[in-house]
């Protein structure tokens, strides 16, 4: 089971008020939380229980990349997980 969920609230708040994106003449506040809802799903369903199988299993983020159950995201899960529990 995996426990974690992207803050994709504190993103959207972060892009409207730390970053002032609605001063773009482009921006659509609607397609950026479509647009960071579907990156949030993505690593909560694939990125995040990569990690967390790795570390799991005793993986020295320090040497590179773990044996992996998604072979496909090796560039991506040879970033180490943030401290703290995962």
């Amino acid at each position: 089971m995996n426990d974690f969920r992207s803050p994709v609230d504190d993103i959207l708040f972060t892009l409207e008020h730390g970053a002032d994106a609605a001063r773009l003449p482009d921006w659509d506040p609607d397609l950026a939380a479509e647009i960071v809802g579907h990156a949030a799903r993505f690593i909560d369903e694939r990125i995040a229980p990569s990690i967390r199988w790795a570390t799991a299993r005793g993986h020295d983020w320090n040497r590179g990349a773990p044996d992996c159950p998604h072979p496909s995201l090796l560039p991506i899960v040879t970033t180490p997980p943030p401290a703290g529990p995962v």
